[in-house]
């Protein structure tokens, strides 16, 4: 990011930004402004809050309790508007994104009861809880994790993609936690192709 002509005065920059966004708390202080990140906390956009927008030297996080395009649709708004307001020249800023999303849902199949592997291992590990006398004890698929390898990638690595049941809630709700390095409506289809996959 740089600019086309000049350079703007910072604290007006932050304070469009904040104001644009009816963001609650912003940087305000010499030290929040010259630091690395500039973070703004529980703002708007249309009428979805944005609970974080961090503005960093080498690109820009938008966390938002929405699916992703909430945060996307941001994020362009906010390129526009620097770009037209303050001369900022953000191409390059543009073609790189990273996408994380986070779901909670509800599956109609048991996952060990489809996987044999599993399901003898988690046989295997009963069975032995037994032989030392212990409580029985119905073990069960509870998380899976898949991500790729840091040593082969170059750059930033995308998150795991992740799989776990919902803390303290009965496995018979077969009530899961799903995060992923995907939009929302990609993730949503990972996992649907999964469902399809046990049925």
């Amino acid at each position: 990011m740089h600019v086309k002509t000049g350079t703007p005065f910072l604290p007006d920059v932050l304070r469009a930004i904040a104001e644009r966004y009816s963001f609650q708390k912003f940087p305000v202080t010499f030290d929040e402004m010259a630091a690395e990140s500039r973070i703004f906390h529980m703002g708007r956009w249309k009428k979805n809050q944005i609970d974080e927008l961090g503005i960093y030297n080498d690109g820009i996080i938008a966390a938002a309790p929405a699916r992703t395009d909430v945060a996307a649709e941001m994020i362009d708004d906010l390129f526009d508007f620097v770009e037209q307001e303050y001369g900022f020249e953000m191409s390059s800023t543009r073609e790189f994104r990273y996408y994380e999303s986070a779901v909670v849902i509800e599956l109609a199949e048991n996952i060990t009861s489809k996987l044999a592997v599993f399901y003898n291992l988690t046989q295997s590990l009963a069975d032995f809880q037994e032989s030392y006398n212990l409580f029985e004890s119905r073990f069960e698929l509870s998380r899976f994790a898949a991500s790729v390898d840091p040593t082969l990638q170059s750059g930033r690595s995308p998150m795991p993609f992740t799989l776990e049941r919902r803390t303290a809630e009965p496995f018979v709700l077969n009530r899961w936690y799903s995060a992923a390095p995907l939009k929302t409506e990609d993730h949503l289809s990972v996992l649907a192709d999964l469902e399809r996959a046990l049925s």
